[in-house]
């Protein structure tokens, strides 16, 4: 009891604090983001509102109007979270996109996400590589049993108004 005295007060006064100082984003936490410039957390509820809106207007998620406009832009390479992005569109689409992006690490699968997480950066084995300088008649390359030089001049064909040339030997 004597702790509660003499910490209670103290816990009560910086959770007061807390509560005015974001205030009034404090009222809207399952819909506003804080911070002051736009991060990884924006572009991944960008794409939980995106894949939420492809599947309730029956559009393709791998394309926007919204980027680019008026012509929209492929989104086949673009850096989406599409797996997590349709989860929160599918199985936490009945909250708000705030939430259903901070819900899902509660879902399962999510552990074994944390356990092979760990292992990404080993999974990359390091190397250098030799750069030098093509000799006059262009780099040799080999092929099977294939051989020939590939030069860096330009070639015209009937086809094609200009092609790499390639030899073989």
């Amino acid at each position: 009891m004597r702790i509660l005295r003499q910490h209670g007060p103290p816990a009560v006064f910086f959770a007061a604090l807390a509560v005015f100082w974001t205030f009034p984003l404090i009222l809207h936490l399952s819909t506003h983001l804080p911070g002051p410039d736009i991060g990884d957390n924006m572009l991944s509820l960008w794409n939980f509102w995106s894949m939420r809106t492809a599947l309730a207007t029956g559009t393709d998620f791998f394309y926007s109007k919204y980027q680019f406009a008026p012509v929209g832009i492929d989104l086949t390479l673009y850096t989406h979270t599409a797996l997590p992005a349709l989860a929160g569109a599918t199985v936490l689409g009945s909250l708000p996109l705030v939430s259903a992006q901070d819900r899902l690490k509660s879902m399962p699968g999510n552990d074994q996400y944390d356990k092979m997480s760990k292992l990404i950066p080993t999974s990359v084995k390091l190397g250098s590589v030799a750069v030098t300088q093509a000799p006059p008649g262009g780099f040799p390359w080999t092929q099977g049993v294939d051989t020939g030089r590939f030069s860096s001049r330009w070639c015209s064909s009937p086809w094609r108004r200009s092609r790499r040339c390639t030899s073989r030997s």
